[in-house]
């Protein structure tokens, strides 16, 4: 394992969680969850679809059957989602995501249904209750038959939750209700890959037993780990205003006013790392057992320590940051000088040695497995700033605007432009798109644009900015080379290290000042660029430093 020193204008106080505590039953608490429990074990009923168009054949958006998933059938990758039983060393993906997040403290179980079902738009015109027509088309099986041959017995573990965040019951219903049910398309018209929903209640009865929650997504492209995290990740986090590292949208009310790409556990599509981010854990109580801390690091002599850091109570020190990935280390810097009636924020740092070094299959960037013009992720540290999003007990708990993270990356931040044409780019997905402009003489560390984004130009010419005049920036002309190779979805640029750019402060760039905020939806500024938005960008001494 590797370890990063830090050392920081920021040693750490003394400040320890309180343990052994039990909250009381009217207790909200980010800790417990939005509908389902972040802690202990659950399992999850999955159902296979697919919808055949015997009406109108032209609205099959697969009417050849990929590969990975046979019509009439179930997909190859049916084993490879969920492990059905608990185990030391968990093989699905989904189960070992959870696992390797949560520090071995949430473990995520599942099976399916032994055979799909079909969902005939002759009997559904309507084509539009996506969970529900698929729930009716498997009682038509009669009796539940899950492929490991579990029962309701089995699927019901916790005790419905219908108030969000109060503690969690670890026992069955009375009578039984599934914990939560995931309905997986095949050739959906609405539910394509990548996209879906989900609500806490029930579509029904299925086999005679209602749900706790429930999901449904498209698989029209293979295994749909990034929109079936996301999805079943909003009912621990909270609802849409929880979107944030790469898997938000422009219709929904951020604290930027591009849109923010980065990674965490509900970022989906537009995603670079697929981990869970310091913050989810923060948020969720996921901590190393044996940690006395809410977040913790090291210091120099190997000792425990808190990385919760506030400058102005004079927190300095050498810290060392081990795996975040196996550890749960991580840093929190908080910004001096931000008024009280403005937006606090916290500089992350995490230490990620990638899938190579720590042998999690999910420290990796969004495509660099897939696309070799990717540039993969490497060792080094990996930074964001968190906007609000502080509340973690009683009323506002589930709170705030999305996009409360925004990266921080090694190559900085500079003034872009668009060139005034439109080209092909070639990595990932040959299609047309607008390249930009970036040199070096056009640095701005204090309010400039940055990869891992998508930022707004005025291309109509009215002097106005709205979401719809964002670029997905897929191609950059950097100091006169072009760069085509999916940044946007993370680059080995991107992280802190050693051998690189290894030190944020005053006058590197990124900076280690606070960020500017202007909290907008679509063409909307929500607080009319007046308080609690952050409008000043306050000088700081703050220097963090890689040895």
């Amino acid at each position: 394992m590797r370890w990063i020193l830090l050392p920081c204008c920021l040693l750490a106080g003394s400040a320890m969680l309180a343990q052994g505590t039990a909250d009381a039953p009217d207790t909200v608490r980010s800790s417990n969850g939005w509908y389902l429990s972040p802690h202990g074990t659950i399992r999850v009923l999955v159902i296979f679809a697919e919808v055949e168009y015997d009406k109108h054949p032209e609205l099959d958006p697969q009417p050849t059957a990929p590969d990975h998933w046979p019509k009439g059938g179930l997909p190859v990758w049916k084993d490879d989602l969920f492990d059905p039983f608990p185990s030391a060393t968990p093989k699905g993906m989904v189960t070992r995501y959870y696992h390797d997040m949560s520090l071995g403290g949430f473990t995520v179980l599942g099976d399916y249904l032994t055979a799909p079902v079909v969902v005939r738009e002759s009997l559904y015109p309507a084509l539009r209750d996506w969970s529900g027509m698929a729930w009716d088309e498997a009682n038509k099986q009669g009796s539940l038959r899950t492929a490991h041959g579990l029962t309701i017995a089995d699927l019901d573990l916790w005790t419905d939750a219908r108030k969000q965040g109060l503690p969690k019951i670890n026992l069955p219903d009375d009578p039984h209700s599934y914990d939560h049910v995931m309905v997986i398309y095949r050739n959906s018209a609405r539910l394509t890959h990548g996209q879906g929903s989900t609500d806490a209640g029930s579509a029904g009865l299925l086999f005679g037993y209602p749900s706790d929650t429930q999901s449904r997504f498209g698989a029209m492209h293979g295994l749909p780990f990034e929109i079936l995290k996301h999805e079943f990740n909003h009912l621990l986090l909270g609802g849409n205003n929880f979107h944030s590292g790469g898997g938000n949208a422009a219709t929904f009310t951020g604290h930027f006013i591009p849109v923010q790409g980065g990674w965490s556990m509900m970022g989906a599509a537009s995603s670079s790392l697929l981990t869970a981010s310091a913050w989810d854990r923060d948020r969720l109580g996921w901590r190393p057992r044996e940690s006395k801390y809410r977040i913790q690091a090291t210091d120099a002599t190997g000792a425990l320590a808190d990385g919760d850091i506030d400058p102005l109570a004079g927190d300095t020190g050498i810290f060392v940051l081990r795996d975040f990935i196996t550890s749960g280390d991580a840093l929190r810097i908080r910004m001096p000088f931000l008024p009280a009636d403005e937006y606090p924020q916290w500089l992350w740092l995490e230490n990620h040695q990638t899938a190579a070094n720590n042998g999690c299959p999910t420290d990796v960037f969004h495509y660099q497995e897939e696309m070799p013009c990717v540039k993969p992720a490497v060792p080094g540290i990996y930074a964001q700033m968190q906007v609000d999003k502080e509340v973690r007990e009683g009323p506002g708990t589930f709170g705030g605007h999305a996009d409360y993270l925004r990266p921080v990356l090694a190559n900085g931040l500079f003034d872009w432009r668009l060139r005034g044409d439109t080209i092909t780019f070639k990595c990932l997905w040959a299609a047309p798109t607008e390249p930009y402009l970036v040199k070096d003489a056009w640095a701005n560390p204090l309010s400039g644009t940055q990869e891992q984004e998508f930022p707004l130009f005025d291309k109509d010419g009215n002097g106005k900015l709205t979401r719809k005049e964002g670029i997905v920036p897929r191609v950059g002309i950097w100091n006169g080379r072009m760069v085509d190779d999916g940044g946007y979805l993370g680059s080995s640029r991107h992280a802190f290290t050693p051998q690189g750019n290894r030190r944020i402060g005053m006058g590197t760039n990124p900076s280690s000042a606070n960020m500017l905020t202007l909290a907008a939806d679509m063409g909307r500024e929500v607080n009319r660029a007046g308080k609690p938005d952050n409008r000043t960008v306050y000088l700081n001494g703050i220097s963090v430093e890689l040895l």
